[in-house]
Parts: structure tokens; C-alpha cells; sequence
């Protein structure tokens, strides 16, 4: 049995995704935050999006690949 703590990813959910409140499952195994709703920065251009989720040291979560792939070859650890 291992003695390590179950450690909850940290996730920034893009503005065309739904609230955290909307995914409770999703909140019990990960560190949710909505662009929109908990960080107030909605009608961010998608670089700066990027840009706040490495910031924040978050995994940007998105449906948006044809605009966050090429900047996801930027930068590597959380956010990228």
C-alpha cells in the first residue's frame, strides 16, 4: 500500500467549458477553477489565456486545440 496523499491536479477551465459548480464529480478529483467564474477574466485573447494558466500553474483545459496547440509547444510544466 503506498503512503502517498492523493494530490488533486490543478485545472483552468477555458471560458467555452462549463462552470465547476456544473461538474461536481470533476471537483472531487481535481483543483478546479473556471476562467470565467473564479479567476474574472473572461474575453481573454487565447495567448494571454495560456499565459494566466501557466501563472497560475494550471493545466488549461479546453476545446479550443486549433488555437492552443502550436502555443502549447512553448512551454513546458503545468499550463502548457
Amino acid at each position: 500500500m503506498s503512503s502517498r496523499a492523493f494530490y488533486k491536479h490543478k485545472l483552468l477551465l477555458a471560458e467555452q467549458l462549463p462552470g465547476r459548480r456544473r461538474l461536481p464529480q470533476l471537483n472531487q478529483h481535481f483543483d478546479i477553477k473556471h476562467i470565467e467564474e473564479d479567476v474574472h477574466r473572461a474575453g481573454l485573447k487565447d495567448p494571454r489565456v495560456y499565459q494566466l494558466a501557466i501563472e497560475l500553474g494550471r493545466i488549461l483545459i479546453t476545446c479550443n486545440v486549433k488555437h492552443f496547440a502550436a502555443l502549447a509547444r512553448t512551454h513546458e510544466g503545468p499550463g502548457a
